[in-house]
């Protein structure tokens, strides 16, 4: 098998498997940008890859991009838009997923202030809340071991 058909097999093996977690197109075009070998893929050259618009692409990579997985540049010379994966990807993904749960925090916490100590639906608000706090205690030590481990390794 090529090289080439192997990166085709990953996409859509990657695709079906991480399909839940996001539309299909920016899933198959972050698997591709795992796979490939060049160190960035181009607009057009992704669009080609994937059998996707250009439209497509741009929509694609702007969620990858707002999620953390990827990085987009635009080449000087054919001014096209590049993208390739964000070398702290992990690091990106947890921090906006933090971020984006102060809302969340946020509310409940105004919520309960408002809410009588006695409110059914406070011991279920609290443990939601109290969840919360702790998966973020845990993602931030988890990133911090990844990151002493990627050091290791290189």
């Amino acid at each position: 098998m090529t090289d080439e058909a192997i990166e085709d097999a990953f996409v859509e093996d990657f695709t079906a498997v991480f399909d839940a977690a996001m539309p299909r197109t920016p899933t198959r075009m972050l698997a591709s940008l795992l796979a490939t070998q060049k160190p960035f893929l181009s607009s057009r050259e992704l669009a080609s890859r994937l059998e996707v618009s250009a439209g497509s692409v741009s929509t694609s990579g702007r969620l990858l991009v707002e999620r953390g997985f990827a990085v987009r540049t635009v080449d000087p010379e054919t001014r096209r838009d590049l993208y390739r994966i964000a070398d702290d990807m992990w690091e990106r993904v947890h921090a906006l997923e933090a971020r984006r749960a102060d809302p969340i925090m946020d509310l409940f916490d105004s919520t309960m202030k408002s809410l009588s100590p006695e409110h059914p639906a406070m011991d279920r608000l609290q443990d939601f809340r109290d969840f919360q706090v702790y998966h973020r205690k845990e993602s931030q030590a988890l990133v911090a071991r990844y990151r002493a481990t990627k050091q290791e390794r290189t």
